[in-house]
This record gives structure tokens, sequence and C-alpha cells, in this order.
């Protein structure tokens, strides 16, 4: 079953919750409330490694760094002196053991989390506050009880003031190797099409699918009515897609994984997507889509600014002579149009110019306001006049070089 670091969480809550329940009044009791202390006590060395992991990953160490001291003052020579745990602490101490390893494990930019330290802070604070009851029903000293309140008020205390909303990382789903589901499949897309755009001599022509892939998602994010700011992003990676023409060509070696991801995540759009499958994939069009977009922007210029594309001489050749500035095509140019030859594509080329305006008007969807409005529509970027005129005729099918 597909889970995500928000389901983990509160799974992890709901057990720490659960860690208190009230000491019966009368004989045995005091005995019952030793039990539970050991038992809790015991339980903090698992709990306080799983919420330090998360807290590193998530929140600001600086600002953190006296409270992980404080763990290890009280933490280390307490738990040190029983050897019982409590059940639910323990379940809780796995949970956020997971919720830290699908962290790490996590791709892109990584970005401070309010909300999952606050969360986990919580949950430090209320298991600190259950250890010190036991401790007073137990009948152990003041002291000994201070040193676990004083505990809770300082997680409460690192806590991020104001209101602070889940963030879309925390909802993004954690897959299991094998995995064939849709959320499985956009992870896995997500994962290749990253390491696909990693700066590289020789980019590869798959590179091309990311657009056409992306506004499949949108489009399907969409539905149903095909509008609003997932349609409009749609329409500007569409606009994105088609700039690159079929005599446009980067030479570089092919990315299978990035294929087999994009033709995986084809699949399993097609075959029907559910409610859970919509709401994954409008998650990722305001969580994930923004960073991938930004990155594929960037080594889209750079790309035209290397000129390492290739294009068809004749395609070049026309859209050159639709220019108002148009003086002649260069004799090096007309004898490979003649030839059927391909060239580099000029940076400062109408089809160069086409290409990065409509990537980085679909980049600017996400700039322009991630989530409730991902921004403006494709639409209205202003082509330029040899992108604006029919084509003239000519031979359309031309092999690019290997």
């Amino acid at each position: 079953m597909v889970t995500s670091l928000d389901d983990l969480l509160t799974q992890a809550e709901t057990q720490v919750w659960a860690a208190w329940s009230p000491i019966p009044s009368g004989e045995g009791g005091q005995e019952i409330a030793r039990d539970r202390r050991d038992a809790a006590v015991g339980s903090w060395r698992a709990l306080r490694g799983s919420a330090e992991r998360v807290l590193v990953l998530t929140g600001d160490g600086h600002r953190l760094a006296p409270l992980l001291a404080r763990l290890d003052r009280v933490v280390g020579p307490a738990a040190a002196a029983t050897g019982v745990t409590l059940d639910p602490v323990q379940r809780a101490a796995s949970l956020l053991g997971a919720a830290a390893d699908a962290l790490s494990r996590s791709d892109g930019p990584r970005h401070p989390d309010a909300a999952v330290e606050n969360r986990t802070l919580s949950m430090l604070s209320f298991a600190a506050t259950t250890t010190a009851a036991y401790v007073r029903l137990a009948g152990d000293s003041p002291a000994q009880q201070r040193l676990w309140l004083d505990l809770a008020q300082a997680a409460r205390g690192a806590r991020v003031n104001g209101e602070v909303i889940s963030s879309a990382p925390s909802a993004r789903p954690i897959i299991a190797p094998g995995d064939q589901t849709f959320a499985a499949a956009l992870v896995r897309f997500h994962q290749a099409a990253w390491k696909a755009l990693t700066p590289t001599a020789s980019p590869s022509p798959d590179l091309q699918m990311i657009p056409a892939v992306l506004e499949m998602l949108h489009r399907a994010a969409s539905s149903p009515g095909g509008t609003g700011p997932h349609a409009d992003a749609a329409r500007a990676w569409s606009a994105a897609a088609r700039a690159w023409r079929p005599t446009i060509h980067t030479p570089g070696p092919p990315d299978h994984g990035l294929r087999e991801a994009a033709g995986a995540l084809r699949l399993a759009t097609q075959r029907g997507m559910t409610r859970r499958d919509l709401a994954d994939a409008r998650r990722f069009g305001v969580d994930l889509a923004g960073d991938l977009a930004a990155r594929y922007d960037t080594r889209v210029r750079d790309t035209i600014r290397s000129e390492l594309p290739v294009i068809a001489a004749r395609r070049l050749a026309e859209a050159l002579r639709s220019l108002p500035s148009f003086d002649g095509l260069s004799p090096r140019l007309a004898s490979a149009a003649l030839r059927g030859r391909w060239v580099p594509l000029p940076h400062m080329s109408p089809p160069a110019w086409t290409i990065v305006s409509t990537t980085t008007a679909a980049a600017e969807v996400y700039r322009a306001g991630t989530g409730s409005n991902p921004g403006q529509r494709a639409d209205n970027v202003r082509r330029p006049e040899s992108e604006r005129r029919p084509a003239a005729p000519g031979p359309r099918r031309e092999t690019p070089p290997r």
C-alpha cells in the first residue's frame, strides 16, 4: 500500500498518544505505575534516535541544538537503566525512523519543513509529559519528575511559532520495490527525470520527453472539466513540447531509465486513474513539478546557448527567409540545405528562441504562484514572426545524424 510522510507521522502521533493510560487507584496502583515508568523510560532510546534523525533532516540545526543536547543528557543515563519498553512508544519510534528514511531518500532540493518539525517536537513533548506523570505516580523524587517536565517544556519551546501548514513534500508517496501503482510510476518518473537533468557534456535527446509527460500529468490533474491552473500548465507544456520540431535533434546517448519511467507513467495514466491517483497527480503538479521545471528550464537554456542541438538545414533556411531582416543565406547554409544536411542550431535563430521562450513560460507557471494558481498561460507567449507564418513547402522527412 502506498503511504506518505504525512501518513507515517499521523500513525506515529496515534501511537504516542496511546502511550498514556490512567493508573488504577488503590492497592497495586503504584506497582503498575513503576512498571509503566520503567517501560516509558526504556523506550526513549529508540524514540530519541528516530526523532533526532527527522529533526536534523527538516529543522534548523542551530535552533534545535540546545534541545538535542538536553535529550542526550536526560535520555542517555535513564534509558540505560531499564530493560523494558512501552509498546506504543516503540511503534512510534519505528514509524519516525521510517519517516527519516523517506526524507533521506527524497529527490530534489531539500528544504526545512516546519510542519514536520513541529509535529515531531509535539510527540517528544507529549512522550516526556507522559513519562513525567508515570515517574510521579511511581513515587520517585520531584527532581526526577522535573527532568522530564523540563524536557517536555523544551520540546514545546523549540516549536516554530505561528500557523504552520503541512508542506507538499510531506504528502509525497513513499513506494516499495515492485510497486506498480500510479503513485509508484510518478515517483520513478520524477527520479529518472531529475537524474537525467544532471548537467553532462552530452545531454540525452530523451530530455525532450519531459515536457510531454508534464503536459499529460497536468491535463489529467485538470479533469474533470479541463479548466483551472492545471489546464493552464498543460497548455504551457504543450507549447514547450511542440517547440522541439521533428527537424530539431539533440545528438547524445539515449537515457533508457527516463524512457522506461516515462513509458510506465503513460501506461499507468491510460489504464484509468482512481481518485487517489488524481490527487497524487495534482499534488505532483504543485510540488515536485516546480523544481523539475526549473531544472529543465536551466538545462534547455544551457543546451541552446551551447548550440548542441542540430536542425535540418532546409528548415533553418525557411525560418531565416521569413525574417524581415533577411538578406540572403550564407553559402555554407545554402549548400547544406540543398544537400539535405543537418547543421548546429544557432542560439539566436527563431526555432531556438521558440524553444527557450516556451520552456521559460512553462517554468514560470510555478514561479508565478505554486499551488493555488500555478500561473500564466503559454498562449500569451509572443512567438517570433517566423513561427507564426506557415512554413514554405519542402521535404518533410529527414534522417537525423547518428
